[in-house]
């Protein structure tokens, strides 16, 4: 519903602060529908404008509210606020946790998501997952999807986030200086083997995992399901190989893998909808979605041995970090500056 035609006409009467016109519109279109689910949209948008028009302008600094995500997650303490506060600095703006009456409620997709309780907040969309966002509950999002959405949408990949521009205090994680990336890295002095951590056994990585070790290449498995370990980087640096699949291939969908896999000098094997203008993956073996898997392991292997490596290209394309960082942070602010 948030692509509707109607819809995009009211966000760009909110965006150019037009509040009464925008409530106008929200109103007549409650009164028009007999479909609850879109008469319920309608009626948040209209007490959305509301909120809106009546916010002090004068104000320096932005409420937010978080809910619906991972367990552990702490609202004082996360990448997405260290994103929104780092966005809404552009602007002028400081940002505050409030769960009153928020500017922003900021929601992902795990379990509880509590919405009605913010019934008047503008609401963007936290995907660190797969997942395609609904604009019939979010009004922005934040997603691995390059698609922009008609605007209502920024790609905003995880391995950014985990940075040490915006990363949370947590052990799950070793928070990376984006320069590391951009310049090559000494493989590792390891076990010539290949590395799995994961906590989910797709049925991509159970293939290569069997094809591996029928092609001679020992296997060792980390994580949830097998042997868990509380440092990735540090286990991987065991390694020379280390398999880098992600749960499902989609362009753009990338998550941290690759980027623990080179942080630990352990060559990736690679499989995953990496933007290739953002990652140098010309010089990386990467396993191709429209091959067998038995056939990308048999060219892995003779990629393996053909030739002596002692450093692993550099993973990202000079200026792809912050090429993607500025993009992320001036249409964020953009919206930001444009609401509030």
């Amino acid at each position: 519903m948030g692509l509707e035609e109607k819809a995009l006409e009211f966000e760009q009467f909110l965006r150019k602060r037009e509040y009464n016109t925008a409530i106008k519109l929200a109103t007549a279109e409650v009164s028009l529908t007999t479909d609850g689910v879109k008469g319920g949209f309608w009626s948040r948008q209209r007490q959305r404008a509301c909120r809106l028009r009546e916010r002090c302008n004068t104000r320096n600094y932005l409420t937010v509210a978080f809910t619906g995500f991972w367990p552990g997650f702490r609202d004082d303490d996360n990448e997405v606020l260290n994103l929104f506060s780092y966005a809404a600095r552009l602007v002028g703006l400081g940002v505050r946790i409030d769960y009153s009456d928020p500017d922003l409620l900021v929601f992902s997709c795990f379990g509880d998501q509590n919405l009605n309780k913010f019934i008047r907040a503008t609401r963007i969309l936290y995907l660190g997952e797969n997942v395609r966002p609904d604009f019939g509950y979010a009004d922005y999002s934040l997603t691995f999807d390059t698609s922009d959405y008609c605007g209502r949408n920024i790609y905003t990949p995880l391995w950014l986030l985990r940075s040490n521009i915006y990363s949370a205090k947590t052990a799950d994680y070793h928070p990376y200086d984006p320069t590391e990336l951009e310049a090559p890295r000494q493989i590792n002095q390891g076990r010539d083997a290949v590395a799995y951590i994961g906590n989910n056994t797709t049925p991509i990585r159970v293939e290569a995992i069997n094809e591996l070790k029928k092609a001679g290449i020992p296997v060792d498995c980390f994580g949830s399901q097998t042997r868990p370990v509380s440092d990735k980087v540090k286990t991987l640096s065991q390694y020379r190989y280390s398999l880098c699949f992600e749960n499902t291939f989609t362009p753009g969908y990338v998550t941290e893998k690759i980027i623990d896999s080179f942080l630990a000098g352990s060559i990736p094997l690679y499989w995953g909808g990496a933007p290739p203008d953002i990652f140098n993956l010309d010089e990386y073996f990467i396993c191709s979605p429209y091959k067998t898997m038995a056939s990308n392991i048999e060219e892995f292997a003779s990629w393996k041995n053909g030739t002596c490596r002692s450093c692993i290209p550099a993973l990202l394309r000079r200026g792809a970090f912050n090429k993607t960082k500025s993009s992320v942070v001036c249409r964020l602010a953009t919206v930001i500056m444009d609401l509030f």
